[in-house]
């Protein structure tokens, strides 16, 4: 209990809310227009926000239509499929000039929040009439003379139409434009059910281990927040995160919701996620570990089959029987996964998958294409990917882990090795019923057979290509162990290099300095299915561009690196990024690594210099249409190097969790663009970890180490060493428009060369209300700052606190000794100001 008893006990959505009128929304009008919610008396239950799903925006040009006398409206530039807009007969440029009779001011800068405001006042189920301004084109076709009916449809593509024609023919098209004024009477449908929305589980249910406790991180900054008297402020934005969380959609995932409402525990779960992860040197331990954390983030209620051990001391066709029967067993898993699929669905996602990768490459707007064809497939993927049952998606994974037993790989080679000459390419085949089954001996190989489920090759300098362990529609699992040699796997194809594609793709490579060079969606990639490369030893290589590296979308995509000094390079969306529904992570065990994420794609921004990215540890949603996942990028130790474009090294983008940990003791390098190290933006979480080392954080623009922007919660710790905070901008340890930030640095004499003062909070005019940024630096060493001081607290007056700490958090809770530290600022602040009158 807080000592007033006026703050909230914890961060539970059981919170009360004390205002009964509605939260302003900001007018981001490319709407997928929600209409708020509708208080019908006091008391009574609220009903659900009226839905109508389209994008407008204010009509530039506006001719006026003689059946009305409305001078300004709305324009349609895009319907969301399977909305009331499109049941209705709404269409793609049409101007809604009027609702309810009640028309727009004619100020274009406001009729975005105009529009709003109008469907504001309805809820689910109530009829709205629009007045819309409608092109209405007649045409007169002449074929020879002869007149000729011909559809509108078939004039959109008039060179096509002509060509249908016989040569020769003379053709006449005569079109005349007129304007309509219609009235459509639309019936507000409920974002909940064309999206399948729930009501998200509280918070106690996530946790209930953390009920009615709080973290000495908490239990400080609520004792400031009652010293400096802005509990109100407070408790209204524990409100306001908790309302994002009201309701979700279906791929929304618990442990996301959890941190975003309670901010002050996402360090310990962050840290039991990553305990989770931990494997040593043991691949078949490291297999198991991925995809039981995988389950546990993906809120998979099943536990990961082990597997039986394989036997050994086996003929080469006994081999062949047991290796079969596992793959029989996992197709047998995956097969149950999509059960609910018929056989035009399953095809329509092997088709159009890609597809929705491509536009998100493009730009994270899935909701606003041009191209309407992918528009409607991508909505009709989102709407599908709902029935994959994940459990039989992972187990059929993890029925393949005792091939990755090394005692076992051992016995096999020496088994075959008794039976035969092993020093060649192919030792042995089995077809089955699912794919090929190869054995590939100690010589050198070209690996291109399409027809691979599961290769396991004994050693030599080897060549994978094609889709080479990676599922197709052909072969839904597929697997390589590859126990020896510096191994090249290339692809120009997606889906490659231990890529699940509606199934499961995996790769073993036991040792040696490997290269992995792929284009998008390979190397650990997930869509609908579960990716997963090992690498045992080696100094590797991993290159590609998009979709790769860790990267998941319905499904589980990991890199697991035991060991080397790997580079791994990408230019977007990759490097443990999980989309929607989805678990993406590199776990690096050791090793001098870098990592590199960007290069072809400009910011969104348009800034002179800087790239996109959405990497290293990323979690992204696709806006309006799915919540993100669960990105990761965790590496054990060495002295590392990170750099990316925008939105990059632990962030979380559109209701995702994004996480970077570092776990070594050495002087590591993180270079961002702008949303780097600790951020998150629009309804989103992200957390950075540093656990020791003199380390150096840097941005090529502005806006890192620590940021929340729109209802969204951050955290960033630093452990340890004498570290360097170079540029910032806009800030470090910031937060905006209802948003949490928490930084801490442990210890060490630390350098901040920033842009602006720390722990900047606001401004919050998107939504009103405040934000709250804490920035603690700890262990009182020699601090470096522009106007703090070490061993003072200091109080922004807009919600941000910059606290220097002489020793830990606990030390400053007991008996009060922080106050100490805010008497001496108030007592500066008490002095009077010189009067230079009254001293001349």
């Amino acid at each position: 209990m807080c000592r007033s008893g006026t703050l909230a006990a914890s961060f539970i959505t059981e919170i009360k809310m004390k205002r009964t009128g509605i939260l302003k929304t900001a007018a981001l009008v490319a709407i997928a227009l929600l209409a708020s919610r509708a208080m019908s008396g006091d008391g009574e239950k609220k009903k659900n926000p009226g839905y109508l799903g389209v994008y407008a925006t204010a009509a530039e040009k506006f001719e006026p239509c003689p059946e009305t006398d409305a001078k300004s409206g709305v324009v349609i530039r895009m319907i969301y499929p399977n909305t009331p807009a499109a049941k209705a007969g709404l269409l793609e440029g049409d101007i809604i000039v009027k609702i309810n009779d009640q028309g727009f001011s004619g100020n274009k800068p406001e009729m975005n929040k105009e529009f709003s405001d109008m469907l504001k006042k309805h809820s689910e189920g109530d009829d709205v009439k629009l007045t819309v301004v409608r092109d209405k084109y007649s045409y007169n076709v002449t074929v020879d003379g002869k007149e000729t009916e011909v559809s509108e449809d078939k004039l959109q593509d008039l060179r096509k139409y002509l060509d249908e024609n016989t040569t020769g023919s003379k053709i006449e098209i005569k079109a005349k434009r007129e304007l309509k004024c219609i009235e459509i009477t639309v019936t507000l449908g409920s974002r909940m059910e064309v999206y399948g929305q729930k009501t998200a589980p509280l918070q106690a249910k996530i946790h209930p281990e953390f009920v009615d406790k709080k973290t000495d991180l908490q239990k400080l900054t609520e004792n400031l927040i009652e010293d400096f008297k802005i509990n109100e402020n407070y408790t209204d934005l524990l409100e306001r995160l908790a309302k994002t969380e009201k309701q979700t959609d279906p791929h929304r995932l618990s442990q996301f919701m959890y941190v975003h409402r309670n901010p002050f525990r996402m360090e310990e779960i962050t840290g039991d996620i990553t305990e989770r992860l931990e494997c040593g040197k043991s691949a078949p331990r490291a297999m198991f570990r991925f995809l039981s954390t995988s389950s546990f983030l993906l809120d998979v209620k099943a536990r990961m089959p082990r597997g039986r051990r394989l036997k050994t001391g086996l003929t080469p066709e006994e081999h062949l029987d047991q290796i079969e029967n596992l793959l029989t067993e996992a197709v047998r898993l995956r097969d149950r996964a999509f059960r609910k699929f018929n056989e035009e669905e399953i095809k329509f996602l092997y088709e159009n998958m890609e597809a929705l990768g491509e536009k998100i490459i493009e730009g994270a707007y899935v909701h606003v294409d041009e191209d309407k064809e992918r528009l409607s497939n991508n909505y009709r993927i989102v709407a599908l990917a709902k029935k994959v049952d994940y459990a039989p998606l992972l187990k059929a994974a993890a029925v393949l882990r005792p091939l990755t037993d090394g005692k076992w790989l051992a016995a096999l080679k020496d088994d075959f090795a008794k039976a035969g000459d092993i020093d060649k390419a192919i030792v042995a085949t089995r077809k089955t019923d699912n794919g090929t089954i190869y054995i590939g001996g100690t010589a050198p190989h070209w690996h291109r057979a399409k027809n691979a489920a599961i290769i396991i090759d004994f050693g030599g300098k080897d060549f994978y290509a094609e889709h080479a362990g990676s599922s197709t529609a052909e072969i839904p699992v597929a697997v390589i162990i590859d126990m020896a040699g510096n191994d090249v796997y290339e692809s120009w194809k997606s889906f490659s290099a231990a890529s699940g594609l509606l199934g499961v793709g995996m790769i073993y490579d036991v040792e040696g300095s490997d290269s992995y060079i792929g284009l998008k969606f390979c190397q650990a990639s997930a869509a609908l299915g579960v990716g997963l490369l090992i690498d045992g030893a080696g100094n590797d290589t991993y290159r590609a561009l998009y979709l790769a590296q860790g990267a998941a979308m319905w499904g589980a995509g990991g890199i697991i690196d035991l060991g080397g000094n790997d580079r791994y390079e990408a230019h977007k969306l990759s490097q443990g990024i999980g989309l929607p529904h989805g678990f993406g992570a590199i776990v690096d065990a050791k090793g001098n690594d870098f990592y590199y994420g960007k290069g072809s794609h400009p910011s969104s921004y348009g800034t002179p210099g800087i790239f996109g990215g959405f990497c290293q540890g990323c979690g992204l949603g696709f806006r309006t249409v799915a919540s993100g996942g669960i990105g990761l990028l965790l590496d054990g130790g060495g002295k590392d190097k990170y750099e990316a474009g925008i939105f990059s090294q632990g962030g979380g983008y559109y209701f995702a969790w994004g996480i970077l940990v570092d776990k070594g003791s050495d002087n590591d390098v993180h270079i961002g663009s702008r949303y780097a190290q600790g951020w998150s933006a629009h309804q989103a979480s992200g957390t950075f970890m540093e656990y020791g080392g003199d380390d150096y954080y840097d941005t090529r623009n502005a806006v890192h180490a620590g940021l929340a922007w729109d209802e969204c919660t951050s955290l960033f710790i630093d452990r340890a060493g004498n570290d360097t905070y170079y540029r910032g901008g806009f800030s470090i340890g910031a937060s905006a428009h209802n948003s949490i930030t928490l930084f801490i640095d442990e210890g060490g004499d630390d350098d901040y060369h920033l842009g602006g003062e720390p722990a900047r909070s606001g401004p919050n005019e998107y939504h009103g209300g405040s934000s709250l940024s804490m920035f603690i630096d700890l262990g009182g060493g020699n601090d470096k700052y522009g106007k703090a001081k070490n061993n003072e607290i200091k109080f922004s007056g807009k919600h941000g606190f910059v606290c220097d700490l002489p020793g830990t958090i606990k030390k400053a809770l007991s008996r009060d000794s922080y106050k100490k530290l805010i008497a001496k600022e108030k007592e500066t602040e008490k002095k009077p100001k010189p009067n230079p009158k009254k001293n001349k």
